[in-house]
């Protein structure tokens, strides 16, 4: 027998044995990959003081599943007036919007693209706080009207997590957003298009 055959048949005996050490158990590596799949993917970061948002995620909905079931989960009080959205949540949104300007239910806003008097471009509809998650809509005007939905994941008022996206149905209360989120979260530019637009 030559040194190289000496050799393979080596290997092979330590390559059999370092497998029969370590035996791979496919089962245990499907449950691990089921709840990698499930775990929470964000889309804020913080960075220099400032928020970053992963649109790529946004608008994937790689990190809506999660939120949806937090929602279903958690028992909201319903706010009526802007004047309770959260500030951390308001500063939040005007740090993306330049101004997040927002009128009350039943409140002028500025629905059209004619601009006749400086009002809010965007009246709210519902909103929803839950201890560390909250749920908003609301619509915008111009050449047409239309509603989003917003989700705010929160820490110590810091938000941890965000959604946004675009609706074609009026949904006034929890569980009618909950349904229309689960209905079209799968549906190419079912909830979002190829940009956020808040």
């Amino acid at each position: 027998m030559t040194t190289t055959t000496m050799r393979i048949i080596i290997r092979l005996i330590l390559i059999t044995l370092w497998a029969c050490g370590n035996p791979t158990n496919h089962k245990d590596q499907q449950v691990k990959d089921n709840e990698n799949n499930h775990k929470s993917v964000s889309s804020i970061t913080f960075v220099d003081g400032q928020y970053r948002i992963d649109t790529t995620t946004i608008l994937t909905n790689k990190n809506l599943q999660p939120l949806i079931d937090k929602l279903e989960r958690t028992d909201f009080t319903e706010k009526k007036l802007v004047s309770e959205i959260p500030s951390y949540i308001k500063t939040f949104l005007d740090n993306l919007t330049e101004s997040f300007s927002i009128a009350n239910p039943n409140e002028n806003w500025q629905v059209g693209c004619v601009v006749v008097e400086p009002l809010p471009t965007r009246q709210l509809i519902y909103l929803g706080l839950g201890s560390d998650i909250a749920l908003m809509t609301y619509y915008t005007g111009g050449i047409g009207k239309s509603e989003h939905i917003l989700i705010f994941k929160f820490s110590d008022n810091k938000i941890i997590d965000f959604w946004c996206g675009n609706i074609l149905a009026g949904v006034t209360n929890k569980m009618e957003i909950i349904n229309y989120l689960k209905t079209n979260k799968d549906k190419d530019w079912g909830l979002n298009t190829n940009i956020i637009y808040l």
